[in-house]
């Protein structure tokens, strides 16, 4: 196999036994994906002594690649649970002070300074971004009136995603 070629392998559920690493080693795979968004300390330190081992029996050197996703904002819960949104749907998206005055369809986001800066007409998605919204009206600085663009179910701790 051509030394300049790398085949990145991404090791997870299907792919977390020794068995299955050797597969992927001697299938030409030198570089092994741990995404850190799923999984935990013991899967990830399982893995690397795998790949460690492996390393050692071969005499191959393999790599651990770490998948670190940057900070997400997240809507927050406040024991409503998801909300259905049908295309056309109005919702408030606000702090959580504001859930309590009222009755309407509320996403809680309890950052405050993401609504700096955003002004009607600006794109809004939810739910990693599979719910797509436009701001509609600004009610106060920390609560604002969004119109859906598609429909879909939005629960609580999804990310969210604001015009740059």
């Amino acid at each position: 196999m051509d030394r300049h070629i790398k085949i990145i392998a991404t090791l997870g559920p299907g792919t977390e036994t020794y068995k299955a690493v050797k597969e992927l080693v001697e299938s030409g795979a030198k570089i092994f994906r741990l995404n850190f968004s799923h999984g935990g300390r013991e899967f990830f330190e399982k893995m690397v002594s795998i790949i460690r081992r492996l390393e050692q029996e071969t005499g191959l050197t393999l790599t651990v690649l770490q998948d670190l996703s940057g900070p997400k904002i997240r809507t927050c819960d406040i024991g409503i649970g998801a909300i259905e949104v049908s295309k056309g749907t109005e919702v408030l998206l606000g702090t959580k002070e504001k859930a309590k005055d009222t009755d309407e369809p509320f996403i809680c986001l309890d950052i405050p300074e993401m609504f700096e800066g955003v002004k009607e007409g600006d794109p809004v998605a939810l739910s990693d971004g599979m719910i797509r919204f436009n701001v509609i009206k600004i009610e106060d600085p920390h609560l604002i009136r969004l119109v859906a663009t598609n429909s879909g179910m939005c629960p609580p701790r999804k990310a969210s995603h604001f015009p740059a």
